[in-house]
């Protein structure tokens, strides 16, 4: 397999890989909190590496010109592979310490890391959902999650709520850190008026919101309704002049429940 060009001829004393089920396009205040634990990490001596499962090319370049490793490994292509290829990450990088994030409690991800060598894992949580279950699936939730996250050490919500929903997981509160997750205000500042705008320059109503992601319109509604997380009501539009459209619900408590599965949704 050829070199990235990120990728060090030298093998590092030590490495720390950030392991992230996220595939970023642009660069947000989110990759600026990455950059600045890489630099964190790397004045301490500590060669970092960030597996993506894709990430866009001008981003890679980004990290890589800052002498961040960066790995294109996707989980949901397959557990096999991604266990052998954190195996050559691992030993290539040294790496010791693994973070992993955007994943859910139930991929195995802390135990390939664990069986690969890796002592110290943390898993941040950025959004845990909403603990729902009750008796006896409760208690099944709570030994699964309890299995599968035993390798890790330490456990890191950001916020206090994200907390409460990880302790009502059965997760062990003396593992568990709340750390906020912060921007730079002096190169993000919101504009207040933004949104008035939008709505004046593209006529949003009050119940829409802005995506800020180009939708192929042709394909949206098929997409959509093979999700299966819409239920027809016996609804239609009201006081328009063009064929009145059918109204859905959406089904919460499904879609919850396949987050909790893996479930991406991706538009």
């Amino acid at each position: 397999m050829p070199e990235s060009p990120g990728m060090q001829s030298k093998a590092p004393k030590r490495g720390m890989a950030l392991l992230f089920d996220c595939r970023p396009q642009s660069w947000t205040s989110r990759e600026d909190q990455h950059l600045a634990v890489c630099r964190a990490l790397q004045e301490k001596g500590v060669q970092p590496v960030i597996v993506f499962p894709e990430i866009a090319a001008p981003l890679r370049q980004a990290y890589e010109n800052a002498g961040v490793a960066v790995e294109e490994v996707n989980f949901r292509q397959g557990a096999f592979r991604y266990f052998r290829r954190m195996r050559a990450i691992f030993r290539r990088y040294r790496v010791d310490t693994a973070d992993i994030e955007f994943f859910t409690y139930f991929d195995p991800v802390a135990w390939m890391a664990r069986i690969n060598g890796v002592r110290h894992i943390v898993f941040t949580e950025s959004n845990s959902g909403l603990m729902r279950s009750r008796s006896w699936k409760a208690a099944l939730l709570r030994l699964r999650a309890a299995l599968v996250t035993a390798p890790v050490k330490r456990f890191v919500a950001i916020s206090g709520f994200v907390r409460r929903q990880m302790l009502q997981l059965g997760l062990a509160d003396d593992r568990l850190s709340v750390i906020h997750k912060g921007i730079d205000l002096q190169r993000y500042q919101p504009d207040g008026d933004a949104r008035r705008k939008l709505v004046e320059q593209y006529g949003i109503q009050n119940n829409e919101i802005i995506l800020g992601t180009e939708l192929d319109k042709r394909n949206f509604r098929k997409k959509i309704l093979s999700m299966d997380l819409l239920v027809e009501t016996d609804e239609v539009e009201q006081g328009v002049r063009h064929r009145a459209a059918r109204l859905y619900r959406f089904d919460r408590r499904k879609y919850e429940r396949l987050l909790k599965q893996g479930f991406e949704l991706s538009i």
